[in-house]
């Protein structure tokens, strides 16, 4: 997943001012009671606060990167440690300093954090270092209203499944997808694409009008490009590897999907080659294009009128496909470390399932989190103009794939993303930037011992 530079909201503070205010009065309950219901619902935690008093005193380090919903989870961290007596401290860091510290923390057998942030694709480098949490959601006590199937079943297997095992629990979905500007779809009877030839199509269309481009894309080499390839990778049916793990990237599939995109990108503003994340957003906030793979943790900034030129005219839908349809998944899980002691995994443990609960999720999804559980997705609270794009994000769930779960999976990014740069650019065709990458995965596969 890529390194977080969100544009921060202005309006998160007195969000959190006022969320925070709620909660002080109710104690540990949830804030945001549906419309029309006057019970206020219990949080999990204080339910078994006296259970959980068991661990008074036990103190976690948790490990993560600042995002507004990660800053307003710490911001609340005082109410579940009232209620459980567990004390929690937090180390927040950038992303590539945080990949680095909790590589040494867990191959070095530190212990210096008990849990943190983590991805589907770290799932391979670090299935033995993550803490299996079977035996804590099953616990009767532990894992009381937890409710696994709270969750998308295939999201579950993609994101936090390893080997059969549940490695993780997601926070925050942090979802490729399609964004688009609704008022013009509707001014100019364009339908939401389903096909990539539909489109390619729009793209062209919204290109004719004044001061717009059809498509925004991300072109920068490194995981920018990469995660914008895969969706039409996919879509075209092409695969990363066969079912022995030989490479196959330049399959006649995957060239026919770099070819698409290639042609996709003569609809995008120029410079595209060096967007990355914020510059293809950047592109949609500003009003400039029609269309565009978004991360879904842009939500905030799409809301604010301070950052966005176009709050309520855009929203979101699935991606596009042409022989099936799939997106890359960039969650945001919390895992457990599993060199830390009994006690401390279980500490952790309650401080994800609280982090992870209905009520938190409900919180978050007010500042512009993408809830990962299915009862906050269909919360009739936000059954609202405001929360129209929650249908793109259910959709989504169900068609997200992680690209890869294996250990090598950075080094095969960084030199697939040097040719799809090259080919976005003009300076190779698809075919021969697909040659010269599956040539380099071929020799990085063999020396790992495929």
């Amino acid at each position: 997943m890529k390194s977080k530079k969100l544009i921060w909201v202005p309006v998160i503070i007195l969000i959190v001012s006022v969320v925070f205010t709620t909660l002080m009065t109710i104690g540990c309950k949830n804030g945001s009671t549906p419309a029309g219901d006057d019970t206020v619902k219990e949080d999990n935690i204080e339910k078994d606060s006296d259970d959980a008093k068991t661990y008074e005193g036990t103190e976690i380090v948790f490990a993560s990167q600042p995002t507004p919903s990660m800053d307003l989870l710490v911001e609340m961290i005082p109410k579940f440690e009232e209620a459980t007596g567990i004390k929690v401290i937090t180390d927040m860091m950038p992303y590539d300093s945080l990949v680095q510290k909790i590589t040494i923390d867990t191959t070095t057998d530190t212990k210096q954090y008990s849990c943190f942030w983590m991805e589907p694709t770290w799932l391979g480098r670090f299935s033995e270092e993550f803490e299996p949490l079977e035996e804590y959601i099953s616990d009767k006590i532990l894992g009381k209203d937890f409710n696994l199937d709270d969750f998308s079943s295939n999201f579950i297997d993609e994101v936090v499944k390893y080997n059969g095992k549940i490695l993780g629990v997601p926070f925050e979905g942090c979802l490729l997808v399609l964004a688009y500007r609704e008022d013009i779809f509707e001014e100019n009877n364009l339908l939401v694409p389903e096909t990539f030839s539909d489109y390619l199509e729009v793209a062209k269309t919204i290109n004719e009008l004044p001061d717009l481009n059809g498509v925004t894309m991300m072109g920068k080499r490194g995981q920018p490009v990469f995660y914008e390839f895969i969706p039409y990778m996919w879509g075209f049916g092409a695969e990363f590897f066969d079912d022995e793990m030989n490479p196959t990237i330049n399959s006649d599939e995957a060239i026919e999907a770099l070819e698409y995109m290639i042609e996709l990108s003569k609809f995008a503003p120029s410079g595209v080659t060096s967007y990355g994340w914020e510059e293809s957003a950047t592109a949609f906030l500003q009003g400039n294009v029609g269309s565009g793979f978004l991360f879904s943790d842009w939500i905030a900034a799409l809301k604010d009128p301070e950052s966005s030129k176009i709050v309520g005219k855009w929203n979101f839908a699935p991606v596009p496909g042409e022989v099936t349809t799939a997106c890359p998944a960039g969650t945001i899980n919390l895992g457990i470390n599993a060199d830390v002691d009994k006690e401390k995994k279980e500490a952790s443990f309650l401080f994800i399932k609280w982090a992870t609960s209905p009520e938190m999720q409900s919180i978050l999804a007010e500042i512009g989190a993408s809830p990962t559980r299915l009862s906050v997705l269909n919360d009739s609270q936000f059954d609202t103009e405001d929360y129209r794009y929650f249908e793109g994000l259910k959709e989504t769930y169900d068609i997200t794939r992680t690209p890869m779960k294996i250990p090598e999976f950075f080094e095969l990014n960084d030199a697939l993303s040097i040719e799809l740069s090259a080919a976005i650019s003009g300076d190779k065709t698809a075919k021969e930037a697909l040659d010269d990458a599956q040539e380099e995965w071929v020799k990085i596969m063999k020396e790992a011992g495929y």
